[in-house]
């Protein structure tokens, strides 16, 4: 059996992929994380910002948040977010990460920003577009 994916697409699974392992079985994993995070059948929640939004990031982006007056640097790695404050823990998803930095429900995409040449904080959603248009 063979399935048409776009470029962006496979280009994103891409990156997702560990050593040996083939697309077969990477779609697999990801369908069994998603099981383990929400249970059967429940996608209503944000499964991987990574693999499953229009939104990419390369790996070692930086990305900026403040809240309850600090401020938290997460680092963009394979699969996921990286937040120094909580050591050993991989957050899938811009939500997840903004959820435990603020201690309450939080959108990722306007919660976390990113610093661009000049220094200044902007918009992910403007970084995550310049990504893509480059």
């Amino acid at each position: 059996m063979n399935v048409e994916i776009g470029l962006e697409t496979y280009k994103r699974l891409t990156l997702l992929l560990t050593q040996g392992e083939d697309y077969d079985a990477l779609i697999g994993r990801l369908l069994d994380e998603r099981e383990v995070r929400e249970g059967p059948g429940d996608s209503s929640q944000e499964v991987s910002v990574w693999a499953r939004h229009a939104m990419t990031f390369p790996v070692g982006t930086k990305l900026y948040a403040s809240s309850k007056g600090k401020t938290y640097t997460a680092t963009v790695q394979v699969d996921g977010l990286v937040i120094p404050e909580f050591p050993g823990e991989v957050f899938r998803s811009l939500s997840a990460a903004a959820i435990k930095v603020a201690g309450g429900n939080r959108n990722g995409r306007t919660f976390w920003k990113y610093r661009d040449s000049q220094g200044r904080l902007g918009s992910i959603e403007r970084f995550s577009d310049y990504v893509s248009n480059s």
